[in-house]
């Protein structure tokens, strides 16, 4: 088993941005989709799931910023467009570890991979 996990902070104070929606889709070489899991961040802003990892295709992690940052109700100088954020990428040893931290404010976002 593959482990994914992350840890999402939020730019405008700082703080770990806890309760964050994530949905990790895989997408097979023939563009079908399957959801693996849908989940929330802890309370501290981090993921983590064990991942019956596919090594072909890509895997999408969509991160629902959006509905976060409505309830964190912060002031805002115009719309919020940015909704989610999509990260696609794909897991080519079926037993290691993927960390992709996100960085996420309400109109931009910030990710990097490490193991």
């Amino acid at each position: 088993m593959a482990i994914l996990s992350s840890h999402f902070l939020n730019s405008v104070d700082g703080t770990h941005a806890g309760q964050v929606g994530v949905t990790l889709v895989h997408i097979a070489d023939d563009a079908t989709r399957k959801t693996v899991f849908e989940t929330a961040s802890d309370d501290g802003g981090r993921l983590s799931a064990e991942v019956d990892a596919i090594t072909t295709g890509t895997y999408e992690m969509v991160i629902a910023s959006g509905a976060y940052f409505q309830r964190q109700k912060l002031p805002q100088a115009g719309p919020q467009i940015l909704h989610e954020i999509v990260i696609r990428f794909c897991m080519p040893d079926a037993s290691a570890r993927y960390h992709i931290p996100v960085i996420m404010g309400p109109h931009s976002y910030s990710c990097w991979w490490s193991s």
